[in-house]
């Protein structure tokens, strides 16, 4: 899954789409109430209007930062946010892995909220219940601006690479082996936990 300047030098052999996208937050201190977070609830607006929220209170909270993990299609979607001047630039910031991410939020100093995909939220929740016993972060979700694509990703000069992928995913697909239709029923599941909307998995 992927949004950004790595995009354009990779081919995707498309299995669906990704709609949504994980703010995570620590319940305590809140986040404001303007920006509308809610344990495990759909945000009532996209994520270029809830930056838009952010950018509108940032008087108001000059300590609240928006952090997610560098090089990710949330990290992008930020950078966009940013050059369409949806979101202050000086309230990005970026982590390289799961346990900074995890640290970061911790401290909540700034008053922090990662934005990042719904599989990392999901990672970083079980790592601070590991690491931090007693901060047990919430996830909200938020509405992507537009789909992102989601498969079997490839350089867009290896067409053969390319072809090998997209003839493994129809083989997958198309099995009548019981133990890839069962691996395919989990993939279906997993999907649909991390906002993924599948258009080749039947």
């Amino acid at each position: 899954m992927h949004r950004g300047p790595r995009l354009r030098s990779l081919s995707i052999n498309q299995m669906g789409v990704a709609t949504v996208l994980a703010v995570l937050y620590l319940p305590s201190p809140a986040p404001p109430e303007a920006l509308g977070l809610r344990p495990d609830e759909l945000a009532a607006t996209d994520c270029m209007g809830w930056f838009r929220a952010i950018a509108a209170i940032s008087e108001d909270t000059p300590r609240l930062r928006v952090c997610s993990m560098s090089d990710t299609s949330a990290d992008y979607l930020l950078q966009d946010a940013i050059r369409q001047g949806a979101l202050p630039l000086d309230r990005k910031m970026s982590m390289p892995s799961i346990d900074s991410l995890a640290y970061w939020i911790s401290r909540n100093e700034p008053l922090g909220l990662v934005v990042c995909d719904v599989g990392i939220a999901h990672q970083v929740q079980a790592h601070m219940a590991q690491e931090h016993s007693a901060i047990a972060p919430e996830i909200a979700l938020l509405p992507y601006d537009r789909p992102v694509p989601v498969g079997l990703a490839h350089r867009s000069d290896d067409t053969y690479w390319g072809s090998i992928c997209a003839a493994a995913l129809l083989d997958c697909i198309g099995s009548s082996d019981e133990r890839v239709q069962a691996s395919l029923a989990e993939t279906r599941d997993l999907a649909d936990r991390l906002g993924i909307e599948l258009s080749v998995v039947a």
